[in-house]
C-alpha cells in the first residue's frame, strides 16, 4: 500500500497531520546510534510531537514567540520543529558552527524565548542564557536529568500528557511566520528572513510532482537542517510523501558511502562540492586500474556521451553498473544547489548513468526558484521556474545578463526587525536577488554570478569571477581557487585570486614554494589567451581550505580581506 497525499494543505500544522494520520506505521526518521539503527515511524513522531507541542503551551509558549533550533541533523530536530510550527510559535534555526558571540547576537535579535539543542551545546548555551534576557531556558533533545535552566524532553513529554490544550486549537493562516533564517553571511552581516507557512508549503506543492516521491523512498540527509534547501527538500517533501529520512553521525565518506549500501538511499541532496568529493573518488579509483581497463572505463564515457547525444538513451548504468553498486544500487535521484555546479562534471555524472536534477534559489525565496532534470536541460542551465514562480531578467545588457528578479508564493515575508533592507529588495512584488542571470528563450535560467562580486575595472569593463575560476582551473596543482575584486589604486578594481594548492604525498623540502612558482607561471601563461584587463595579476596563496559556511559556499568577503591584507604584507617586504 503506498497511499498519495493531498495537496489540500495551507500550513505547516496541515502537512503534519495529514502525514502522521496518513503514513502511521510508515518508517519517518532513522539514525544510526552505536553500530544499530533507530526508527522512527509516523505514528511515533505523532506521538512526541503532539506531547511536546502541549508542554509548550504549559511553559508559555504562545503564536509568534519565537524557539531557537541549533544541533546535529537528527530525527529531534525535525520534532522540534514541528513542535514549535504547530503550536503557532516561530521557529529559529540556527547554524551549529556559529561562534557563543554570533549565537548571542541572533538570539538577542529574534527575541527567543527557548533554545532547543543537544547536550553538548548547553554549557556554551547557559553562558549566553546570562547575556540575553529574554531566553527562559534550553531544552535538551536528550534524555538526561533536568538541571538549572535546562529542561530534558522527558520532561516536556510528561509535562505535555498533562496538558490539556493542544496544538488543533491554535489556528495559523497561510500569511503567518514558520521560521525565521538567518543568513549564512558568505558577503558579511546576516539578516533574518521571515519565511511563511505559505511560503514552505508552495515550495512542497511545486515539488511533488516532479519528484514523484512515494513511501518507497530514502532520504540520506547530509546538508544542515537550518539551511532552507535542506529543509524543505530535504525534510518537509520527504514527510509530505511518507519517505523515511537517514540521518548518520559522521560525514566521512567511509559512513556516507556505508549508509548508501545498509539503508538502500534512493534520493540524495547535496552541494557540488559533495558531487564533486564523490566523482573524484571515484576517478581515483579509476586511475588505480590497469592500461586497458582504465581505456575501456573513458571509452564507455565516450559512448555513453555519444549515444545520450544521437538517440536519446542513456546506458549509463549498464555500463557503469559497478559505480551504482558502490551508491547502493538503489539511488533514483541525485538532487544538486547551493551553488553552480561546473557543467563538465553534471555532463560525466549523466553519463555515468544517475538521475541528476539541478535548481537555483536564495533563502529569500524559500528558497527554490528553478528547478529540473539536467538531462533535460541545456548543459549549465539552472533549470526553469518552478510552478507559479515568475523569473525575469531586470536591465539586461547585450548578452542578456541582467539582475535575476523572482515574483511568487514563495518570496519571503521580509527581513526581521528591518523594513529598509525588504522595500530594498522587494520591489512591486518581485524580489530583487543581487544574483546575475540571463535567460535563453524557452525559459532557461543560467547563472553569471553575483552582482556585489562582479569586477568593474577602470574601463568600466565587467568581469564575473566564477568566469575566471572557471577558465583558471585548466591550471595543475591546485585544489580550490576563489578570485574576487581588489582595488587597484585609484584606477578601480581587477580580480585576484586566493589559492589552495594541492599537497602531494610525499612532501620534500621546498615542495611547497616549488609548487606555488608553477602555479604563477601556470597562471601567467594561461592568461595570454585572455584580453589584459581579465587576467590575474594578484595571487595569494594559503594552505588550509578557503573559507566557507556549513553548505559549502565560499565566504568571498572574507577571502576578499584575506587577500587585501596578503597583499599589503607582500608590498611591505619589498
Amino acid at each position: 500500500m503506498n497511499p498519495k497525499p493531498s495537496l489540500d494543505i495551507e500550513t505547516i500544522q496541515d502537512l503534519f497531520r495529514q502525514s502522521v494520520d496518513l503514513f502511521g506505521d510508515h518508517p519517518a526518521f532513522q539514525i544510526k546510534k552505536s553500530g544499530t539503527y533507530s526508527v522512527w515511524t509516523y505514528k511515533d513522531v505523532k506521538e512526541m510531537v503532539e506531547t511536546v507541542s502541549g508542554s509548550f503551551y504549559e511553559l508559555g509558549i504562545r503564536k509568534g514567540d519565537r524557539v531557537a533550533i541549533i544541533g546535529e541533523n537528527r530525527p529531534e530536530w525535525g520534532m522540534a520543529y514541528f513542535c514549535t510550527a504547530i503550536s503557532g510559535a516561530i521557529a529559529v534555526p540556527l547554524d551549529k558552527q556559529l561562534t557563543p558571540f554570533e549565537i548571542e547576537t541572533v538570539l538577542h535579535h529574534a527575541g527567543v524565548k527557548y533554545v532547543v539543542a543537544p547536550a553538548g551545546f548547553n554549557q556554551a548555551l547557559l553562558a549566553v542564557m546570562k547575556k540575553v534576557t529574554t531566553v527562559q531556558a534550553i531544552v535538551s533533545m536528550e534524555d538526561e536529568a533536568d538541571s538549572d535552566g535546562i529542561l530534558s524532553f522527558r520532561t516536556l513529554q510528561a509535562m505535555g500528557k498533562k496538558s490539556s490544550r493542544s496544538y488543533k486549537n491554535v489556528r495559523i493562516l497561510p500569511d503567518d511566520i514558520a521560521s525565521i533564517i538567518y543568513t549564512s553571511g558568505t558577503t558579511g552581516k546576516p539578516k533574518g528572513v521571515m519565511i511563511t507557512h505559505g511560503n514552505l508549503i508552495s515550495q512542497v506543492k511545486a515539488l511533488y510532482p516532479v519528484n514523484n516521491c512515494d513511501t518507497t523512498d530514502v532520504f540520506l540527509s547530509l546538508l544542515p537542517m537550518n539551511h532552507l534547501y535542506e529543509f524543505t527538500a530535504g525534510f518537509l517533501g520527504p514527510f509530505f510523501c511518507g519517505s523515511r529520512s537517514v540521518y548518520i553521525k559522521s560525514l566521512l565518506p567511509a559512513r556516507i558511502m556505508e549508509a548508501f549500501q545498509e539503508c538502500k538511499v534512493t534520493r540524495l541532496m547535496g552541494v557540488p562540492l559533495l558531487y564533486t568529493l564523490l566523482y573524484d573518488g571515484v576517478a581515483d579509483k579509476v586511475e588505480l586500474l590497469g592500461t586497458l581497463k582504465k581505456w575501456l572505463f573513458y571509452r564507455s564515457f565516450n559512448i555513453t556521451r555519444a549515444i545520450r547525444g544521437s538517440l536519446n538513451l542513456n546506458p549509463g548504468r549498464l555500463l557503469f553498473s559497478k559505480i551504482h553498486e558502490g551508491f547502493g544500487g538503489h539511488l533514483r535521484q541525485a538532487i544538486c544547489g547551493g551553488a553552480a555546479i561546473d557543467p563538465s562534471y553534471t555532463a560525466d555524472i549523466l553519463a555515468a548513468g544517475f538521475p541528476f536534477f539541478v535548481g537555483y534559489g536564495l533563502s529569500e525565496t524559500s528558497p527554490i526558484v528553478t528547478y529540473g532534470d539536467a538531462a533535460a536541460m541545456p548543459l549549465g542551465s539552472v533549470g526553469r521556474a518552478i510552478n507559479k514562480v515568475d523569473v525575469r531578467i531586470k536591465s539586461p545588457d547585450k548578452e542578456g545578463v541582467g539582475e535575476i528578479c523572482v515574483k511568487g508564493p514563495n518570496v519571503m515575508a521580509g527581513y526581521y526587525k528591518n523594513p529598509e533592507a525588504t522595500a530594498q529588495a522587494i520591489r512591486n512584488g518581485w524580489f530583487h536577488t543581487g544574483d546575475l542571470g540571463r535567460l535563453d528563450e524557452d525559459g532557461y535560467l543560467y547563472i553569471c554570478g553575483r552582482i556585489k562580486d562582479m569586477i568593474v575595472t577602470h574601463g568600466g569593463k565587467k568581469v564575473f569571477p566564477e568566469d575566471l575560476e572557471a577558465f583558471y582551473s585548466a591550471v595543475d596543482d591546485v585544489k580550490e581557487m576563489c578570485v574576487v575584486s581588489v582595488p587597484k589604486g585609484d584606477q578601480g578594481e581587477e580580480p585576484a585570486a586566493l589559492i589552495v594548492p594541492m599537497e602531494p604525498d610525499v612532501r620534500p623540502e621546498g615542495y611547497r614554494a616549488k609548487t606555488e612558482t608553477a602555479i604563477r607561471k601556470s597562471i601567467m601563461e594561461l592568461s595570454k589567451k585572455l584580453p589584459d584587463y581579465k587576467r590575474l595579476k594578484k595571487v595569494i596563496f594559503r594552505s588550509k581550505g578557503l573559507p566557507k559556511t556549513t553548505t559549502m559556499k565560499v565566504r568571498r568577503f572574507m577571502v576578499r580581506e584575506e587577500i587585501i591584507t596578503g597583499l599589503e604584507r607582500d608590498k611591505k617586504k619589498k
